[in-house]
């Protein structure tokens, strides 16, 4: 994952440790969650997206804190680690729908947004482009009434990860 500007150092941070793992193949493994349990692994490699057969999508999320304000929600948990190196604090935490949403996801989003603090402020990072801008609606739709929604797009790339990439020379 150094190609994409997300080292050793990212990914021992107490926030990611065990959100990753790495199969025989050396693809980068990230579990999703529903309300049972581990459901599905999205799968990386250089030039290669999917996800694991007979899985199905739940959630990516990094390690949850009570002290949390802020709930960063992106496409892919590389963008996430790759918003962290860019913006994050001690105070985030990231989830990622691995892409579009399935039937089941916005009843998982809401379901963590309701369990973060009322003020709370939940920012939908979603890729620049129309997947991106299509999931910030449908979330906008599942979110509970009265939360704090923030839309920020990234600036120099169609997602974070890009925008990590071009600024450490990597693009």
């Amino acid at each position: 994952m150094t190609g994409r500007g997300l080292g050793p150092d990212v990914l021992g941070l107490p926030l990611f440790i065990g959100r990753v793992r790495v199969d025989r193949r050396n693809n980068a493994l990230f579990p999703h969650y529903d309300k049972e349990g581990l459901c599905g692994f999205e799968v990386k490699n250089k030039g290669f997206t999917g996800f694991a057969s007979g899985g199905i999508k739940g959630l990516w999320y990094s390690e949850a804190k009570t002290t949390d304000g802020r709930l960063v929600l992106v496409e892919s948990a590389i963008d996430a680690m790759s918003f962290d190196v860019l913006f994050g604090d001690q105070h985030t935490r990231y989830m990622s729908t691995g892409g579009e949403l399935n039937p089941q996801q916005p009843n998982l989003l809401r379901g963590a947004m309701e369990k973060l603090h009322p003020s709370a402020e939940i920012v939908l990072a979603f890729d620049d482009d129309e997947g991106g801008e299509k999931i910030t609606k449908e979330v906008e739709a599942a979110a509970p009434a009265g939360r704090k929604l923030v839309r920020l797009r990234p600036e120099g790339g169609k997602d974070w990860n890009q925008v990590l990439k071009n600024r450490l020379g990597l693009g």
